[in-house]
């Protein structure tokens, strides 16, 4: 049977007493070893510690909702509940939202994702220092296109009155110039997503909004989610707060809204955590959900790395076990979502505050507890290096991509290689060093990694490091 826990208590903040009504809904399943009880006292304490007014956890199978928590309220003003009638932002997480809606029309025949962006109208929205290389809305959407993130007018932006992406991008708020080569780098950059979402209109004839709501949200049934600040969802927005939890963050009127603007809530986010989990279903084929999490469009991913980020979904390791998702940022919350293949189970958790510590805490808890009675992740074999691979692999490598804007070789950040005692180690901008491991040709792991997180690759005669410490060039002696 079903187990609901509904618990109240009064939490006592900085010597003042506050009414706290914490709203828990628990579902106990015997679907997996989780510790769910943990999950949601722990959480609770963590919000209690960090004083953060509403937290909202879910824990779910394929077929069951394991944790569907809201906890605390929703603005300090009211002191009101935070129940499953109120809504929340997930920030990035909407990249997730567009790389699934990009399979879909691709699926009806709508876009290739490998077509040039000179198809959909977009030369003249970008300025290409490269153009004897194509730019696909692959390369968009996996932050690869060769572009710098948002200018400051761009991140300030914040006019109420909605406009379209033509005349957002029409205001010319940045330049959106092409700073390396696209298709050989990630550098993550909210304005692929927008251009991305301008493509889709130019061509399509629709507005982006219409096409997340005919091709992903309907099909969910997940009606309660917009990219809009409609009547609707003003009155059922809870709100957002700065770091320290109390003081209020004006909503963010994204001015490309294919980055991060999506507005949810728990329902619909079971309804989307289940999607993914559920391969059995029509939704997403087995080859679109590959696509999904597996990057194709940097070096590494053309040689085969499946490790990294792909259309709008990436892939990290906890004790080497391997999740796959996206954090989110909406100026006043902060959300992750993840799944783990291995148990089955995927989360979700949203905070209102800009406060990480309490969000990577609460995360933290929940892949433990998801993976603690998972079998020992089977680690690839550590593969010999021949000498002519250790002569390739050491020497001194720049940075060569920055998220904002152009590198100053006065801050470039560096990365030395070296052999030594028998081991293949880095150590990144005079850090501690680290070993790694080959896994299989020009790719490495280190000790704790189930999996391949690096590669080296050699790109018009120059020799990459490519990984999660960032892009970087081999300086020739």
């Amino acid at each position: 049977m079903t187990k609901i826990i509904e618990m109240k208590s009064k939490i006592k903040i900085y010597g003042a007493v506050m009414l706290w009504l914490l709203i828990i809904s628990i579902n106990i399943s015997q679907a997996a070893d989780v510790d769910l009880v943990k999950i949601t006292q722990a959480t609770t304490e963590i919000q209690k510690k960090y004083s953060v007014a509403a937290v909202s956890v879910l824990v779910v199978s394929q077929d069951e909702v394991l944790v569907n928590l809201h906890s605390g309220i929703r603005d300090w003003g009211s002191n009101k509940p935070f129940t499953e009638q109120d809504m929340y932002r997930i920030g990035s997480i909407s990249k997730s939202f567009a790389g699934v809606l990009a399979l879909r029309l691709q699926q009806k025949g709508l876009i290739n994702l490998n077509d040039s962006i000179v198809d959909y109208g977009l030369a003249s929205y970008m300025n290409n220092s490269y153009p004897a290389r194509v730019i696909t809305l692959a390369q968009l959407l996996e932050h690869t296109a060769g572009l710098s993130d948002l200018a400051k007018a761009e991140w300030d932006y914040n006019d109420a009155e909605p406009i379209t992406l033509k005349q957002a991008f029409d205001l010319k708020l940045g330049d959106h110039k092409t700073r390396w080569e696209p298709g050989v780098h990630r550098s993550y950059s909210n304005v692929g997503a927008g251009l991305f979402g301008l493509a889709l209109e130019l061509k399509l004839g629709q507005s982006y909004e219409t096409l997340m709501q005919e091709h992903v949200f309907k099909p969910l049934q997940m009606n309660d989610s917009d990219m809009l600040l409609s009547d609707t969802t003003v009155k059922r927005l809870i709100k957002g707060y700065d770091r320290d939890g109390r003081k209020p963050i004006k909503y963010w009127h994204n001015i490309y809204r294919p980055f991060a603007a999506i507005n949810s809530d728990n329902q619909d986010m079971v309804l989307w955590l289940q999607m993914l989990l559920n391969t059995n279903n029509d939704f997403l084929s087995t080859t679109d959900r590959k696509r999904l999490v597996h990057p194709q469009t940097t070096l590494a991913g053309q040689d085969g790395l499946e490790y990294g980020y792909g259309l709008g979904v990436y892939q990290w390791q906890t004790g080497g076990h391997s999740f796959y998702g996206h954090g989110g940022d909406a100026d006043g919350y902060l959300t992750r979502f993840g799944l783990n293949p291995e148990s089955g189970l995927a989360y979700f958790v949203m905070i209102n505050a800009f406060n990480k510590r309490p969000l990577n805490e609460i995360v933290n808890l929940i892949e433990s507890q998801i993976t603690v009675d998972l079998p020992k992740p089977k680690y690839p074999l550590r593969l010999e290096l021949t000498d002519k691979e250790i002569e390739t692999y050491q020497g001194e490598y720049l940075q060569v991509t920055s998220r904002f804007g152009i590198l100053k070789p006065v801050s470039t950040k560096r990365l030395t290689v070296r052999y030594q005692n028998g081991q293949l180690m880095y150590q990144f901008n005079q850090g501690r060093e680290v070993v790694i491991h080959k896994v299989r040709k020009d790719q490495f792991r280190t000790s704790n990694q189930s999996v391949a997180t690096m590669a080296f690759n050699t790109h018009k005669d120059q020799f990459y490091f490519q990984g999660e410490l960032g892009n970087f060039v081999k300086v020739v002696q």
